[in-house]
């Protein structure tokens, strides 16, 4: 047997060896280490709520504006923080990307020689669905966090949608009562919603039911149960 060398070999010169010859070659690296940045380059969309006028506080004032009836019951009225809310988990969404991602990019590889394409593809590929794996789990964690805590503690919600406090006659002492939605008891659960209305005047009669939107115990509950296809369709 011999050994023949071969000086700074193309990538293509390589991979042909590497197929005749994967078991007898080595191909030492002038360099072992190599950030993940030189050679991944990784993008992302968010959802299209989060790049459109729905996501803008233009569209929050618009809505707001148009209603006369100050009432949280009505979507123009609570729809106001709903949309606020939406804007705030895509800005959340976006930005625990960025941080992850300028974390996963700094990571090096390492090899003491050159690694074959395939091998190399796999290994990389690997990397990057452990980080998309990690990463979501890691942001849907933290949102479960939040919302137990909210739920379990109990806290009382600002707009007080989960819980509302009576005043007992002519006295000072005041007690709070759960909210229900539909039946369902905010202290038991957090998920609780009903349907969003709009009312058309102050008789408080005529009302429309927004499609697929709802309101409960939590504003960040309401966005979860609720869908926003209704917002694509001009009609």
């Amino acid at each position: 047997s011999s050994i023949i060398i071969v000086q700074n070999p193309t990538i293509e010169q390589f991979t042909d060896l590497t197929l005749h010859h994967s078991d007898a070659l080595s191909c030492p690296c002038s360099q072992i280490s190599t950030n993940y940045r030189a050679f991944i380059n990784l993008t992302y969309n968010l959802h299209p709520i989060c790049h459109s006028i729905y996501a803008t506080e233009g569209w929050r004032r618009f809505i707001i504006g148009t209603s006369e009836i100050v009432l949280f019951v009505d979507f123009r009225v609570m729809g106001n923080l709903m949309f606020q809310a939406i804007q705030s988990l895509c800005e959340l969404a976006a930005d625990t990307i960025d941080s992850n991602l300028a974390q996963f990019l700094s990571n090096t590889y390492i090899s003491t020689s050159a690694t074959a394409k395939r091998l190399f593809e796999s290994q990389i590929n690997g990397s990057i669905e452990q980080f998309i794996s990690s990463m979501t789990k890691t942001f849907i964690w933290s949102l479960e966090l939040i919302r137990s805590t909210t739920q379990y503690n109990p806290l009382l919600s600002g707009l007080f949608t989960n819980y509302y406090v009576h005043t007992l006659g002519q006295t000072s002492r005041t007690y709070a009562a759960s909210s229900f939605y539909d039946g369902c008891n905010c202290a038991y659960r957090r998920s609780c919603t009903t349907q969003h209305v709009m009312y058309h005047d102050r008789s408080l009669s005529n009302v429309w039911y927004v499609p697929g939107f709802y309101r409960g115990c939590f504003v960040l509950e309401s966005i979860m149960q609720s869908h926003l296809e209704c917002l694509f369709n001009r009609t």
